[in-house]
């Protein structure tokens, strides 16, 4: 496609802290997107270019801001890339998992009364406890066994460490030998994300990019974004 003044015909937005400034575990993030946000991300989906959320969320907690961004076709990227999912259908048509066998074997020694939460890709989660976490507000949550777990495969385990700090949690993940398994840690929080080796957002999207044949506008953050927007698309 080509548009005038050689605007983007791709534009990439993370979700968290980029489109809304609110609590990662909040509900209802999607409704804090501030006007000016809204207004520019609409601007541009109405000019006909490719808008993608790449998000570390899972797919059902990210439909709630498609929906109030007036997204309803294309993709969408989630879990830090592992899967990437057709909007208007929901299907999920990429996927990269990897066996939570060994993971669950491993981290269940090392991190006592640690909460894994493993995604059901497009569906929800299948989780051995309840945590307050974005992913658990939307979509099902199925909760299991922890031996139930380990027979399964995921696109992306949550590890929930309560009592413990996200520095000990992130030692603790560090000097554990986990093969093709990738750990992502969020600062100060108890909280880790695995995926398959070489799982990022910008893989995948990449993916879709080549697929595409686009060219990609960087966003900026919260309400910087309108700005940024605006500049290509008025």
């Amino acid at each position: 496609m080509v548009f005038e003044a050689g605007r983007p015909t791709l534009v990439a937005l993370d979700v968290d802290g980029t489109l809304h400034a609110s609590e990662d575990s909040n509900p209802l993030a999607h409704e804090t997107i501030s006007v000016a946000v809204r207004a520019s991300v609409r601007n541009v989906v109405r000019s006909g270019a490719h808008v993608v959320l790449c998000t570390g969320r899972l797919a059902p907690a990210t439909r709630p801001f498609l929906c109030e961004l007036g997204i309803f076709t294309g993709f969408a990227i989630c879990s830090n890339g592992a899967v990437m999912v057709d909007i208007e259908t929901g299907e999920v048509v990429e996927q990269v998992s990897f066996d939570l066998s060994r993971p669950i074997a491993v981290l269940r020694e090392q991190l006592p009364g640690a909460i894994f939460v493993a995604e059901n890709p497009g569906i929800g989660v299948r989780a051995t406890g309840r945590v307050a976490d974005a992913d658990t507000h939307h979509g099902k949550v199925e909760l299991v066994d922890i031996d139930d777990l380990s027979t399964i495969s995921t696109t992306r385990l949550a590890v929930h460490w309560p009592g413990h700090s996200g520095r000990e949690l992130a030692e603790r993940l560090t000097a554990i030998d986990l093969p093709d398994v990738r750990s992502l840690c969020y600062g100060d929080e108890p909280v880790a994300d695995l995926t398959a080796v070489g799982v990022h957002k910008a893989a995948m999207l990449e993916k879709l990019r080549v697929d595409l044949e686009d060219r990609i506008c960087p966003s900026g953050v919260e309400d910087g974004l309108a700005t940024a927007l605006s500049e290509w698309f008025g």
